[in-house]
């Protein structure tokens, strides 16, 4: 049995999910390089997404 394609092949996708204490939320600036801290690498956005949602609320200082 032959599998039957249509279009070129599509490539994977990885995405980086890292995080570490920036100098503004709304910005991409790093406090420190040095303090980054590698999540994981995932095979799709949604758990990539997953994964940082729940280091990033358990991070989240409350008052």
């Amino acid at each position: 049995m032959t599998k039957e394609t249509t279009g070129p092949a599509q490539k994977p996708l990885l995405h980086l999910v890292f995080g570490g204490r920036v100098n503004d939320p709304q910005g991409l600036d790093f406090e420190n390089l040095d303090e980054i801290e590698m999540i994981g690498i995932f095979p799709s956005y949604k758990e990539a997404e997953k994964a940082w949602r729940g280091v990033s609320q358990a991070n989240v200082m409350m008052p």
